[in-house]
């Protein structure tokens, strides 16, 4: 039950033909697993140039997680989707590289802004 309240906090919207998903509560373990299963379906029924995680509200990345955003950003490249994660705070990306967290094929951005400025470039490129 409290799985299925986690899930309902993060709410993911569909701004210019990307899938945002502001994370703005600290993701349990079922929650994240549920998440990923969400933003693959809505990219599967949906006509997706992008998925852009924010994690502003995210003050811990352990392995679990770290290893759930890589294979995000793994899935969705191969659906055709680029995955950018956007707002870390600098502690958060700090332990990042302290702990040496490989995130393969996930883009990272400052902010949305610029997370919408490297699809609409990375769109260009494929045209």
């Amino acid at each position: 039950m409290m799985e299925d309240l986690d899930v309902q906090l993060v709410s993911t919207t569909i701004v210019n033909k990307c899938l945002v998903v502001p994370i703005q509560v600290e993701l349990f373990d079922d929650t994240i697993i549920q998440l990923q299963s969400e933003i693959l379906d809505k990219i599967q029924k949906e006509d997706l140039r992008g998925v852009i995680i924010d994690l502003s509200a995210i003050n811990v990345v352990d392995s679990f997680l770290a290893g759930k955003l890589r294979e995000i950003g793994y899935q969705t490249v191969l659906m055709g989707v680029d995955t950018i994660l956007t707002s870390l705070k600098p502690e958060v990306a700090a332990s990042i590289a302290d702990m040496e967290y490989d995130l393969g094929n996930v883009i990272m951005a400052r902010d949305q802004d610029h997370a919408f400025q490297i699809i609409d470039s990375n769109s260009k490129k494929i045209i």
